[in-house]
């Protein structure tokens, strides 16, 4: 085969034609990545779009033990169906029937024949074979009946300045009241396990039986119910203190004050080799009641661990008492996580870091590039600050605690 000679100008166009051409290459590579990053980034925001549209809104969800397992995953566009679709029956499903408890008492009522009807035609007496048995659920409304005391008093004729003798009546919950210890109980039941307001158990205990008590009447019985269940609220606190790992939380519950509903807490403290929970009730939710709550729980010798959210509230107590270990929530990591993803900060997926959506220096310019990062936005809001000092707290800045992990 003859040698094919290459004279310098033709060396020289082939090395320009193959740095044109290599250039080529990687402005296609860079094209690739750039679509790519952008492939990604329109994806996670379709699944969180999803998420928010569709998804799960309340914090307490049936996959609540993935946050201490396997990941939350997103459903993504285009996975395939996890389960299969569950078939719609269209025909009617019959009425579960009606079974009635074995121990409620019987109260049997007989519908007999007229005695004209026992009898044949020719006068003879019909003999009775059998009977049709029926049984129906029926209530009674509450029964009220007055409950009378009565001591016989004896006296001596012959020594009539030794006075007269009576047995005591017994302790009471309200002295000189005319409410028994069983309408009291029957009050603190239908107002904290049916949760009936105390205008409506008024209303019933009227419609009921007749018995006319004022809201102000039912009030101060509750009041005294709560003073003589005192000692058990202690014990059960006490109880919870010799755990080791606590769980605390508190909501808002709006009592009505004078003129106003204000924001008032309800604290809930829950055991976990204790099983029991104590409530508290505070006007404020301003962290000087945990600390007086949990101020003699564990000591420096015997640490303890409280889980808890990150507001500021609790901060004060783990300064107060080192030795209770801060145990955070992760109840909002999965939303917490998407707040922080590096898409909503103008970061490509995948980065290496993370910038926080208050962090104070912003990436420069040519880091937010629309070619390298498909996921900055030139009409982005103002960061946010850091602090918010908030009024029915101590006063602290409303800040993450560093020690957090949610």
């Amino acid at each position: 085969m003859p040698a094919t000679s290459f004279s310098a100008t033709d060396f020289a166009a082939l090395q320009a034609e193959n740095a044109a051409l290599r250039g080529q290459v990687s402005g296609f590579s860079n094209e690739v990545k750039s679509l790519s990053a952008l492939v990604e980034k329109l994806t996670f925001q379709l699944a969180m779009l999803r998420r928010m549209q569709f998804g799960q809104k309340s914090e307490a969800s049936a996959r609540m033990g993935d946050l201490f397992g396997t990941p939350i995953e997103l459903d993504l566009p285009g996975a395939p169906p996890k389960t299969p679709p569950r078939k719609i029956s269209r025909e009617p499903k019959a009425a579960p029937r009606v079974t009635l408890p074995p121990n409620l008492p019987v109260e049997t009522v007989v519908i007999d024949l007229p005695a004209a009807d026992k009898r044949s035609d020719d006068g003879t007496p019909l003999r009775q074979i059998g009977e049709e048995t029926s049984d129906r659920l029926a209530v009674t409304p509450g029964r009220f009946y007055i409950k009378r005391t009565v001591r016989p008093k004896y006296a001596d004729p012959a020594f009539p300045e030794n006075g007269v003798r009576c047995a005591p009546l017994p302790a009471r919950v309200i002295d000189g009241d005319l409410l028994d210890e069983s309408v009291l109980a029957d009050i603190a039941i239908r107002k904290f396990d049916d949760h009936l307001p105390l205008h409506r158990i008024s209303e019933i205990y009227y419609r009921d039986g007749g018995v006319d008590l004022a809201k102000q009447t039912l009030s101060d019985a509750v009041l005294a119910c709560a003073s003589w269940l005192a000692p058990l609220h202690a014990a059960v606190l006490a109880a919870l203190k010799a755990d080791r790992v606590l769980h605390v939380d508190e909501t808002v519950l709006p009592p009505q004050a004078p003129g106003k509903t204000i924001k008032a807490r309800a604290w809930a403290y829950v055991g976990t080799a204790v099983k029991l929970i104590g409530y508290d009730f505070t006007l404020t939710k301003a962290g000087h009641h945990v600390r007086e709550r949990l101020a003699d729980w564990g000591s420096s010798e015997r640490p303890v661990y409280l889980q808890a959210d990150a507001a500021n509230n609790y901060d004060g107590l783990y300064r107060q008492s080192p030795h209770i270990r801060e145990v955070a929530c992760s109840a909002t990591a999965p939303a917490l996580l998407y707040l922080l993803h590096p898409c909503s900060r103008g970061r490509m997926p995948g980065a290496s870091s993370l910038i926080l959506p208050n962090t104070a220096t912003p990436p420069p310019p040519a880091a937010r590039s629309n070619a390298s990062m498909p996921c900055s936005r030139s009409n982005a809001k103002p960061a946010r600050p850091t602090s918010i000092t908030r009024p029915e707290d101590d006063g602290a800045p409303n800040t993450p605690n560093p020690n957090s992990t949610s």
